[in-house]
């Protein structure tokens, strides 16, 4: 009660009651704990407490209402430290709390105009830090680099969003490394913008898709090494996959299930390697219904064109995009050539040389080699030699010649000197002993010149020498015995030359 005397307190009592001196306080100073109370106390007289402060002119600039807990004023509410810095600034009028270091320096500013909070500037780096129930750091918000970091300190750190629903929708997940977008019936969508404003890149969690460029931009994707030099690119302007250059090889590489390496693009080579470390690599190609219609196939070597209601097709084009090849799998046709174009089909031999031509402007089938021969029995055991004038057998097999005239003569067997068969027919390899005996054309011939002798047109036939001819000096026992004619002399001796067969 204010009527009682209490070392080191003064009261004020209710006006009311300053007479009967049963009110209590209504002011009171009291030095012993430091308070300064205003207002009735519970259970009291019902009076509000109120301080107000006024300037000289009388004006009030600043009033704490005890009844409603609020502040009113005019001015900004100013906090000094000891030597009289201002330290924090509450300001109703621009409504801004600013707290500044010992020099005066704004370090922290929470505007409530914008819902900015500012920590930092003014030669001081920023750092907003969280802190769990046991003092541990667990959220960092760090000016100087600019990161925020969720998590360490034994705490896996992870950042959430929620839609207004308090639905998850990101999550940041520290502990596995994962960025999380969408979920909880939610499409998750990563998209950036340019300063225009305009969509450039789009990672669309409903159909999976990595979308970059649009709205008039190009899409590249760009994939640096350590020392900033471009080695990736995916160019969305050109439709490229660019891997390599600037000193790099650029290989693309595709693994199995247990790291494996089963495809490869090699840049430094040109080569693309399906298969290998125990996998057949094929390479399928499927149309637009999904059935496939190109096969190459690593295990069998083989190229398969259609099926699966598909005609297979192989077509080549010229530079100016003229077909000019086409293997035709419906008909069963090779075409060479048409727009424009003769189609010539050359063989050649492992030297290069060219030993088939197929002239499509001619017509012609041109054979490097000369004569036109056929695959025949042979009867005897003995081995033989080409340029061996051979004759009948009465089995129709053929042996060497052994009688002059001998009107049974068959031709010479074809391949002696530089002269090899151009076509060979009736060739049957699992047939026993068979060899190619010329009947038309050039080939070289086994002959001996002691019986006379042979100069250039002569006509030749069987001799009593095993396997050579001569030189027919008697027309009427050469009928139906010639051979052919000489094409090269032979004044004596015995002698491979070259005749021409014409069996008469």
């Amino acid at each position: 009660m204010c009527d009682q005397y209490i070392p080191g307190k003064i009261c004020i009592p209710d006006p009311a009651h300053i007479d009967d001196g049963i009110g209590p306080p209504v002011i009171s100073l009291d030095a012993n704990n430091g308070d300064v109370i205003i207002g009735g106390p519970p259970g009291g007289f019902g009076h509000r407490g109120r301080l107000i402060l006024t300037d000289a002119a009388g004006n009030q600039t600043y009033e704490i209402d005890g009844a409603t807990g609020t502040t009113n004023q005019a001015n900004d509410i100013i906090l000094l430290d000891s030597n009289g810095n201002e330290r924090v600034r509450i300001s109703g009028q621009t409504v801004e709390i600013i707290i500044s270091n010992a020099g005066g320096d704004q370090i922290i500013r929470l505007d409530g105009m914008t819902g900015d909070l500012t920590v930092g500037g003014n030669g001081q780096d920023g750092d907003v830090v969280v802190r769990n129930s046991a003092g541990t750091e667990t959220i960092r918000l760090q000016g100087n680099a600019g990161d925020v970091i969720a998590g360490g300190n034994g705490q896996d750190g992870d950042i959430v969003v929620r839609n207004s629903a308090g639905i998850e929708t990101i999550r940041l997940d520290g502990n596995s490394g994962d960025v999380i977008a969408g979920g909880n019936g939610q499409n998750g969508d990563v998209v950036v913008r340019n300063s225009a404003g305009n969509e450039t890149i789009r990672l669309d969690g409903n159909t999976g898709d990595v979308i970059a460029g649009g709205n008039g931009q190009d899409g590249d994707v760009v994939v640096r090494n350590s020392a900033g030099t471009e080695t990736i690119r995916l160019d969305g302007n050109s439709g490229d996959v660019v891997a390599g250059g600037n000193g790099q090889d650029g290989d693309v590489v595709v693994r199995n299930s247990v790291g494996n390496e089963t495809i490869r693009l090699d840049g430094n080579t040109g080569d693309v390697i399906a298969g290998g470390n125990g996998q057949d690599g094929d390479v399928v190609v499927r149309n637009s219904a999904g059935n496939e219609t190109i096969r190459l196939d690593g295990n069998g070597c083989n190229v398969n064109l259609g099926g699966n209601g598909a005609h297979g097709d192989l077509s080549v084009r010229n530079n100016v995009g003229q077909e000019t090849i086409r293997l035709d799998g419906d008909r069963g046709n090779i075409e060479v050539g048409a727009n424009g174009i003769d189609g010539n089909l050359s063989v050649r031999n492992n030297a290069g040389l060219e030993t088939i031509r197929l002239d499509g402007a001619e017509g012609d089938i041109i054979l490097s080699n000369a004569d036109f021969a056929e695959d025949f029995d042979i009867s005897t055991k003995e081995d033989v030699e080409p340029g061996t004038v051979m004759v009948l057998d009465d089995k129709g097999g053929l042996q060497p010649s052994t009688r002059a005239f001998d009107k049974r003569v068959a031709g010479v067997i074809s391949g002696a000197g530089c002269y090899k068969p151009g076509l060979i027919l009736d060739r049957h390899a699992a047939r026993g002993k068979r060899l190619p005996l010329a009947l038309v054309g050039k080939t070289y011939c086994k002959v001996d010149a002691q019986f006379a002798p042979i100069a250039v047109g002569d006509l030749l036939t069987t001799s009593s020498t095993s396997g050579y001819a001569m030189k027919a000096t008697d027309p009427l026992q050469a009928f139906g015995a010639v051979i052919g004619k000489a094409l090269q002399p032979l004044e004596a001796g015995q002698s491979l030359i070259p005749i021409i067969v014409a069996l008469q």
